[in-house]
């Protein structure tokens, strides 16, 4: 073969001449890819989403996408990986694994092409034959894996755009992806919300990873380890990690750095958290960090608009496409605690920021129980709130109790002790009436940590002392009144409440005569500033405590006088109270048939409001009922006492009933 060259080459050629038959490259066949990271070792917990996916595989007609979405640290990249080592032989053409690095910031995650070129390479196609077009590599993709049975799994993805181009559109291909945002955009064979690890699930994870007989040995600290960590799958991986490493210390030393300074501790949490936050607009990441202060386990939207001052809705909505808050019922949000704990770390200066959720809280609770006790000498709160009527105020208190409560502890931490006691103040009249007399006790105790003034300081007492009275605190309930009683002197109206109250609590503690003599006492009192309603409550306490002295004509007076006080002055719950008074007297008086009359109608009053009172009603008409016989209709009395007394904590009257019930 002669080469001839003419013109003027500028770089190295090869001149073939002309060569006759056919030219074969034969190369290596490309590998199989088996790209799956290792299976977790420690995987627990995920039986329903598990399932999940399986069902949604199995029913898929075409190519079956399973998006697993949920915060960071929520164990999505460890739930499909376990799946997928799992099912390994329904994808005998190979696994491919691709980390997107998703909530990376600008530069640092995977583009769209990239994910698309590191899909190819798995497929064994050599860099000069990937097309140059971005949609010419698409079809040389789905060309590729048509009629093969692959698993694809995406991990950390950014958005839908961020892995549209590498879903496969071919039956019997899977592909699992996870993400911090919801894709919303996909459409999915099923989206799985990840949810954190039940206490139980969290102690059983600890379990496999250090033995049954160390976290037996001590239970308090794991018991610590649990509620710190707070379900968190990678907060609880780190801590079973730590304590796994170091078997010669206790538990309980990582147990109490963690409740010392918990995000910090967790190193492997903070910058998980911290890559969603930096990925958030201004707007957002302002928003946010507000969102540390929120209260208690879900919020409702009213109270973060307050607490933030912008048209908040929006925002929120951003926020949960990442995974960073959830609205967990309508109009109600929440954020896992691990995540409320780093927004609050974001956050410089919050005080102006409490101030609006207080004021919030405050003037919506003071509305409330305007409602609910209308009677009842109001603090100094300018509120326009309003509620349609009572059933709507005890929908807004238990809907919010649960931030009521934490917002008042998270404020009396920070010393504003203002604001706790004027937060106990506006649950009072909800506690009383739905018989939550823990709370009720938890609350005033809160609000008489710092100094007060006089006035402040002696309704507290008597408000603590009467709560304490109802949990069985009865001595220190005592104390708290005589107290009270002190810096009342001069006040009429103060002393005539805590007449009332001594007198609920001397018969606690079994002293009847002495409760006797507060409830007339009280009378007195009430009379003195023209307060019927209140000379109507003090009568009915002198007629009970008359009842149990045996001297039921006088019994019968006081109640009787009581119960026409309340129907003059439109009294409803009082009405109530006074015919369950004269039902005892009647059940006293062996006229069970008669009381059983009383207790019907004191129930029809009452309306299902008042718990506390209407649980003894429903045990009182259930003694009657089976002192008369009438087994059929004694036992649901019961069964509703019941109910009631454990929904009140009240565990004496609980084992008392439930003995009952047991013998029938």
């Amino acid at each position: 073969m002669r080469n001839k060259v003419t013109g003027s080459p500028s770089a190295p050629f090869v001149q073939a001449g002309v060569v006759n038959g056919n030219i074969v490259f034969e190369a290596e066949p490309a590998p199989v890819p088996r790209q799956l990271p290792p299976v977790p070792a420690w995987f627990i917990s995920r039986d329903a989403e598990l399932a999940a996916l399986d069902t949604a595989v199995a029913e898929a007609d075409g190519p079956a996408l399973a998006l697993i979405v949920g915060a960071g640290g929520m164990g999505k990249t460890w739930l499909a990986v376990w799946w997928a080592h799992h099912n390994l032989a329904l994808f005998p053409d190979g696994q491919v694994f691709v980390d997107l690095r998703g909530v990376a910031p600008a530069g640092q995650f995977l583009p769209p092409a990239a994910v698309l070129r590191c899909v190819l390479d798995a497929l064994g196609v050599p860099a000069p034959a990937v097309p140059v077009d971005f949609q010419a590599q698409v079809g040389r993709f789905r060309s590729l894996v048509a009629g093969r049975r692959m698993l694809f799994l995406f991990d950390d993805v950014r958005d839908a755009d961020h892995v549209r181009a590498a879903l496969p559109s071919t039956a019997g291909c899977v592909t699992l992806v996870t993400s911090r945002n919801r894709l919303d955009s996909l459409d999915a064979s099923v989206r799985i919300g990840m949810r954190e690890f039940s206490a139980d699930e969290s102690a059983e994870m600890f379990a496999r990873r250090w033995g049954r007989d160390r976290l037996d040995a001590e239970p308090a600290a794991v018991r610590s380890l649990v509620a710190d960590c707070a379900g968190l799958p990678l907060a609880l991986g780190i801590a079973a990690s730590w304590v796994a490493a170091h078997r010669e210390f206790p538990i309980e030393v990582f147990a109490r750095e963690l409740r010392d300074a918990r995000l910090p501790t967790l190193d492997g949490v903070e910058p998980v958290l911290s890559s969603s936050y930096h990925a958030l607009s201004a707007e957002q990441a302002a928003v946010f960090a507000l969102l540390g202060l929120l209260p208690g386990a879900h919020t409702g939207i009213e109270a973060i608009a307050a607490l933030t001052a912008v048209p908040v809705r929006p925002v929120l909505r951003a926020l949960q496409r990442v995974s960073l808050i959830d609205e967990c019922a309508p109009g109600r949000w929440q954020l896992h605690d691990l995540v409320r704990l780093y927004a609050l770390s974001r956050l410089d200066d919050h005080e102006e920021a409490l101030d609006r959720l207080v004021g919030y809280y405050v003037r919506t609770g003071f509305a409330a129980d305007r409602v609910l006790d209308p009677r009842r000498a109001a603090i100094d709160v300018s509120s326009d709130v309003r509620f349609e009527d009572r059933a709507a105020a005890v929908a807004w208190f238990e809907a919010e109790h649960g931030c009521l409560l934490a917002l008042q502890r998270f404020v009396a931490e920070r010393g504003r002790q203002v604001d706790a006691w004027r937060l106990a103040w506006v649950m009072h009249s909800f506690h009383w009436q739905q018989g939550l007399v823990r709370d009720q006790a938890g609350t005033w105790r809160v609000a008489l940590r710092d100094r007060l003034d006089d006035s402040s300081a002696a309704l507290a007492r008597r408000l603590l002392g009467s709560a304490l009275v109802r949990t069985g605190a009865v001595e220190d309930a005592l104390v708290l009144l005589g107290e009270a009683l002190t810096l009342y002197q001069g006040d009429s109206w103060g002393e005539a409440h805590t007449h009332r109250s001594l007198a609920r609590g001397w018969h606690a503690a079994g002293d009847v005569p002495r409760a006797l003599a507060h409830a007339t006492m009280a009378t007195t009192l009430y009379r003195s500033v023209d307060s019927p309603v209140d000379v109507a409550d003090a009568l009915e306490l002198q007629g009970r405590y008359e009842t149990e002295l045996g001297r039921l004509a006088e019994a019968r007076e006081a109640a009787e006088a009581a119960l026409d006080l309340y129907r003059r002055n439109g009294n409803i719950e009082g009405e109530a109270t006074a015919l369950d008074g004269l039902g005892h007297i009647e059940q006293r008086s062996g006229r069970p048939e008669v009381a059983v009359q009383h207790y019907e109608r004191a129930l029809a009053l009452f309306d299902g409001r008042h718990a506390y009172h209407l649980a003894e009603t429903f045990d009182r008409l259930a003694e009657c009922r089976a002192s008369l016989g009438d087994t059929e209709h004694a036992r649901p009395a019961w069964e509703a006492a019941l109910a009631l007394y454990e929904s009140q904590q009240r565990d004496a009257d609980v084992d008392r009933v439930r003995a009952r019930l047991d013998k029938r």
